[in-house]
């Protein structure tokens, strides 16, 4: 019976051959877009499931408050805290406490040499508590010693092709001297932390001092949590912001500050987790979910075409099924048929899919750049997952047809008596209808994205970034850098392809991690306190980026007045509280951390520090001439002769900085790396939204041939009766256009709320205008016209003698 039931579903097909293939081509496009979401989104979703305590593993992080405000949220919290937790409540097994303070420099073995990129100091549970694989050493060992380092086994064999690595001695910035402990297995992809150095915490403590292990103001230390299972980490968080209230709410209520803090799953933290003091970029859980929405919908759309295509048939298949009926089949057969033509059509479907996946994956993933793996195809987990979800949409696409025929009754069918209306005819409408809202949601989505990204990267920052390239300083120095560095800037300006030069800690871009709580010193308040934003400069950075000053001047060079000045922006002179920024110069402010209090000297204009994702940030400048603040040099070079201007300065850094490796990029690409995930996103958006839109084409183009067929004689009776083309297109469109405007009632308030919603994430975003209304209309028309224009053509070019020469 299946043979039978196979025989006549292949037969069915290859009978009507132009729509079998427009539904094995929309049915293909649909699955393997969905296919390749589906794995994208595979990959962002098993980030840290390798770990074998994940599910018991939290990051604990902070809010500070200030004047009763937010002041700032981190995903790192004051390094006092971790230790004391496993001592102070039960359901804390264990911690781990990791920073990368002040971690720049080079791991150097003879002549190999290894520039710190991913590293931390971390504490000595680290790997009991985290799965990555300990190669050699001890894990209750590696870490507990001063001095001590961990590697990854690929750094061990590139610093030592002949041999062990654990036990070796190392130098680090040609000072210090390391001992390596143990070696690890590469880190997976999949993990929220990338490093491949680990230095013990008491290295830390040794180099820097007792008040980064003991510190309960200074928030740079990634800290885990083990817990017991089924802990009540609610109840967990209340018990810790008491403990912390305890400790040091008296000298926080004294300065009007407070803190708050959160626990996160460790598999949550990269979909997430999005605060500054991240480990990594991590990704974003909003993008993965409209990836995944729109996944669906496209392979929904493929559906909808099968469905309606089956319908729409339903009454040139009537006899058939009369005719079975008659043979003696019964309904449950006629079921089995039509679901079994659907389970066909929908596996050649998947093989095409796949097909497509493989064939287009490397140049997607150039095109979008989204993290995306052909190695899910091997997991088991994966594929039967995918085909339970094209089993259920097989089933569910074919049943309703497969129930609409089989419902036929033979009488009525042999008689000719059929007609194309009723139940069928209504679904074949409210599907349409469907597609049409998802195409015109998708078309204003897409240019939404693309208008938003285009207006953060065309809008004026407030700063010039033009042909500026940023050297990384060297990290390894000595007592003669303010002299070394004078002579390298004073030996690049000789080059006549360079104008300017100047250094500072932090670029435009660059996330401001360093911040400090300051007083005006007139107020007396401790309350008063404001968190700022502090970049150390030196005096040439602020004339380098032509910042537009409001009051006051500039920093002098080798003043040691102005080593006890502060420039300021409006965003902070507002935060203080002044009036107008003439009435902030002469200010004194007051820093406890530092135990300092320094004059304001000038007020500049805001600009963008970061992208127009955020507001403008508080920030505070202050004049440090010393290798520690002074991280990277902003050199403005001539566009003409890039290669040997580098070539230039490469060379005059290792003059000058010997032992330092020479590293930099330019300033406007690290800018408009902020927008890489957007326009990934965008670029991703606009793919799927065009391949949805055209497998719902692809639907309307066969919808409207077969109606075209259907209605031939009609047609050509009209002809005959001197219709004309204008006419014809009239009658094989307007119902697609009346139903295309029920759909614009439907699809516009939906849109509007998710892309408002969408861009509700950005401090600068773009208003809706007529564009967001207008263009999806025109477009969709465009698309209507295209797909029935050529069956009006046809039919219009026919001769009418043929279709009416048997009537």
């Amino acid at each position: 019976m299946f043979r039978n039931y196979l025989k006549t579903a292949l037969r069915n097909l290859f009978k009507n051959k132009i729509f079998t293939i427009i539904n094995i081509l929309g049915l293909a496009i649909g699955i393997a877009a969905s296919l390749l979401i589906f794995q994208y989104v595979e990959n962002e979703l098993i980030y840290d499931n390798f770990h074998e305590k994940s599910e018991n593993i939290y990051r604990l992080r902070g809010d500070r408050f200030s004047q009763g405000e937010l002041a700032e949220e981190m995903a790192t919290v004051c390094d006092a805290l971790g230790p004391l937790l496993p001592d102070a409540f039960p359901e804390v097994k264990d911690y781990v406490v990791l920073s990368n303070y002040q971690l720049e420099g080079v791991i150097s073995y003879g002549e190999h040499n290894h520039k710190l990129q991913k590293a931390f100091f971390a504490t000595s549970s680290f790997f009991n508590v985290f799965s990555y694989k300990l190669l050699q050493g001890d894990p209750d060992k590696v870490l507990t010693e001063p001095f001590s380092i961990v590697i990854s086994e690929s750094l061990a064999t590139k610093l030592f092709p002949d041999g062990d690595a654990v036990g070796r001695m190392v130098k680090f910035n040609n000072r210090r001297t390391l001992a390596i402990s143990g070696v690890f297995e590469d880190v997976p992809e999949n993990s929220h932390l990338k490093f491949n150095i680990l230095f013990s915490f008491q290295t830390m403590v040794e180099w820097y001092g007792k008040w980064t292990e003991d510190s309960w103001w200074v928030d740079i230390a990634l800290t885990y949590l083990l817990l017991e299972p089924n802990t009540d980490t609610d109840e967990l968080i209340t018990k810790i912001d008491k403990f912390v209230d305890d400790r040091i709410g008296k000298e926080l209520r004294e300065q009007n500050q407070a803190m708050k803090f959160y626990l996160l799953p460790v598999e949550d933290i990269h979909l997430y987790s999005n605060f500054p003091g991240e480990a990594e970029v991590n990704g974003d859980h909003k993008t993965v979910h409209f990836l995944l929405i729109i996944s669906f919908l496209i392979i929904i759309i493929a559906w909808v075409n099968y469905i309606n295509m089956a319908t729409a048939r339903s009454l040139e298949r009537s006899k058939e099924v009369g005719l079975r009926k008659v043979s003696g089949a019964s309904r449950t057969q006629l079921i089995r048929q039509f679901l079994l033509e659907s389970l066909v059509l929908n596996l050649i479907a998947v093989l095409v899919a796949i097909l497509i996946v493989i064939v287009i994956h490397p140049v997607f993933y150039d095109f979008t750049g989204l993290n995306i793996s052909l190695e899910l195809f091997g997991n088991l987990e994966f594929c039967l997952a995918f085909a339970l979800i094209i089993l259920t949409g097989t089933i569910l696409s074919g049943l309703y047809p497969a129930f609409i025929m089989s419902s036929f009754k033979p009488i009525v069918v042999l008689k000719g008596k059929m007609s194309s209306g009723g139940k069928g005819n209504i679904l074949r409408k409210a599907l349409i209808i469907f597609q049409f809202v998802i195409s015109i949601i998708l078309i204003s989505g897409t240019l939404t994205v693309f208008k938003q990204v285009k207006y953060m990267q065309n809008q004026y920052l407030g700063v010039n970034l033009e042909q500026t390239l940023i050297v990384e300083g060297p990290v390894s120095f000595d007592s003669t850098w303010i002299h070394q560095q004078k002579s390298f800037n004073n030996e690049l300006l000789l080059n006549a392809a360079i104008s300017d030069v100047c250094a500072s800690y932090f670029v435009p871009g660059d996330e401001v991690w360093f911040t400090n709580g300051y007083i005006k010193q007139s107020n007396n308040d401790e309350k008063a306190s404001r968190t700022l934003q502090v970049i150390h400069v030196d005096h040439n950075f602020l004339d380098y980026y032509d910042f537009d000053f409001l009051a006051g001047r500039n920093f002098t060079e080798g003043s040691e007045t102005d080593l006890l000045g502060h420039i300021i922006n409006r965003e902070t002179c507002e935060l203080l509280g002044f009036e107008n920024p003439e009435d902030a110069l002469n200010e004194e402010l007051n820093c406890p951390n530092w135990r300092s209090t320094k004059k304001i000297i000038g007020v500049i204009e805001n600009y963008h520090q970061r992208s127009l994702k955020e507001k403008f940030g508080p920030i505070i400048y202050t004049y440090l001439p010393h290798p520690r603040f002074l991280k990277k040099y902003s050199i403005k070079v001539h566009p003409q002769n890039l290669k040997e201007t580098i070539a230039y300065i490469e060379k005059q850094f290792a003059d000058f900085f010997p032992g330092n490796t020479f590293d930099y990029y330019f300033l406007d690409k690290h800018y408009d790396e902020q927008y890489k995930s957007d326009t990934q996103f965008g670029r991703t958006f606009a793919i799927f939204s065009v391949l949805a839109i055209f497998i719902a084409c692809l639907g309307l183009f066969a919808l409207s041939l077969y109606f075209a067929l259907q209605r031939t004689k009609e047609i050509a009776v009209r002809k005959v009766l001197g219709a004309g083309l204008k006419e014809i297109f009239s009658l094989l469109s307007k119902d697609y256009l009346m139903l295309f405007f029920i759909a614009i009632l439907i699809a516009f308030p939906i849109s509007y709320l998710i892309m408002d919603n969408w861009l509700g994430n950005y401090a600068y975003r773009i208003n809706f205008g007529y564009w967001f209304f207008l263009v999806p209309v025109l477009a969709m028309i465009f698309i209507i016209f295209i797909s029935v224009f050529y069956q009006v053509n046809k039919a219009a070019r026919a001769n009418p003698a043929s279709s009416l020469k048997y009537e």
